[in-house]
């Protein structure tokens, strides 16, 4: 084999080595260029969010189009799962938003994150990206009734009847002289402070304010939020002595410190009233000789042989 045919094979492996070097960096180039973007427009970073708000809506835009097979999730302070978005038109997310329900109960009074995340079906790869928002939780009661009254004059062609109104949906609308009552709510903890591997029982009492009978079928929605800084959320209807419960299991190795409670209580007829409650998670309590918890109020059972 003589030297120059050597030389000849070596250039012309070296050519077709560097082409295809060149058409990867194309395909990677390309994927760049194309990447999906996303951002979330509300709330913005450092923006301050009602959680009693029912109003609140979280919304973005991102760089999908009716012709691109992406959509668009979001997740509250890494509360699985991701949610979907609606969006802007049929198979078109340039704009979207997360449309009022459930999730947003696990939004939380201080700092709460928000992620949006866009997926897109390629060939011969799909395309993923994520952005992130941080906002600060506050607690406004005053906000639920101001929307509500809102909601109830807005865009509304009303008729008088009898004292009441009907609006254009035909659904009568209470008169002025309707006054809205308000709820008195009694929040009670079986146990506190609580111990590793306890279980805890909130009871909330809710009555009227005014005359002190207790409210039945009143709803009870709350968030309690360890001091891991995960929440639990729950729901429960009052009974006909106006009493609602939920039990939280303190695991084993639960962080110790705070828990807060927030309870927001609703009834027909009544102003919505929203509570605050905490509780305390501790390592383990005084124990006394016969190896039981003993408080201020009880006393340890003593063996049954001890007088035998």
């Amino acid at each position: 084999m003589s030297y120059q045919f050597v030389t000849l094979i070596f250039i012309t492996f070296t050519i077709l080595s560097l082409g295809i070097y060149a058409s990867s960096l194309d395909y990677v180039h390309a994927q760049l260029v194309n990447m999906p973007t996303v951002k979330i427009t509300s709330p913005t970073v450092g923006e301050q969010v009602n959680i009693l708000d029912n109003s609140t809506i979280f919304s973005g835009v991102s760089s999908d189009n009716s012709t691109s097979s992406c959509q668009v999730s979001v997740i509250l302070n890494n509360i699985k799962p991701y949610q979907p978005t609606k969006p802007a038109a049929p198979n078109d997310y340039s704009s979207w938003n997360l449309v009022q329900g459930p999730y947003y109960i696990n939004l939380r009074e201080g700092q709460n994150k928000l992620t949006s995340k866009i997926s897109c079906l390629d060939s011969p790869a799909n395309l993923t990206k994520w952005s992130s928002v941080n906002f600060t939780g506050v607690v406004d009661s005053s906000a639920n009734t101001h929307n509500q009254s809102a909601e109830l004059v807005e865009n509304e062609t009303s008729q008088v009847l009898d004292g009441n109104s009907i609006n254009q949906t035909g659904s009568m609308i209470p008169s002025a002289k309707e006054e809205i009552r308000q709820l008195a709510v009694k929040v009670q903890a079986d146990k506190n402070p609580v111990y590793l591997g306890d279980t805890q029982t909130f009871t909330l009492t809710v009555s009227d304010a005014a005359s002190n009978v207790p409210v039945s079928n009143a709803e009870i929605k709350g968030i309690v939020t360890l001091p891991s800084g995960k929440s639990k959320q729950f729901s429960a209807t009052t009974d006909a002595y106006g009493q609602g419960s939920y039990t939280l299991k303190i695991g084993k190795t639960a962080e110790l410190g705070k828990t807060n409670m927030l309870f927001q209580v609703t009834s027909s007829g009544y102003d919505p009233l929203d509570v605050k409650s905490t509780s305390e998670i501790k390592d383990n309590s005084p124990a006394n000789p016969f190896g039981e918890r003993i408080s201020l109020f009880s006393f340890p059972s003593l063996p049954n042989d001890i007088f035998s």
